[in-house]
């Protein structure tokens, strides 16, 4: 028998992995050549705001091809919310 904290668990890691990818969508639309994206050295950090709305800080490193079809390496940071009805938004995307 599974205990609630391993379901809630899985639930927060689940969670962080639909951050993780609405933030790496949100991070692909504005590279150059988003089909050449590959993600590394990714972070997530989870916080409640209250109300059950939660928020994600998502971090990490990005090479995709440039304008030249050289690949390049870039850090990025974004930030989104998960509201209580399971709708996601980015509230929050950088790409240095």
């Amino acid at each position: 028998m599974i205990g609630a904290g391993a379901v809630a668990c899985a639930l927060v890691h689940r969670d962080k992995n639909e951050a993780i990818r609405h933030c790496q969508a949100a991070i692909s639309k504005k590279l150059r050549a988003p089909s050449t994206a590959e993600f590394t050295d990714t972070i997530v950090s989870r916080g409640d705001s209250g109300f059950g709305t939660h928020y994600y800080d998502v971090a990490g490193t990005v090479d995709a091809q440039n304008g030249f079809g050289a690949m390049v390496r870039g850090e990025y940071t974004c930030e989104l919310t998960q509201r209580p009805d399971g709708q996601w938004l980015v509230t929050s995307t950088r790409v240095l």
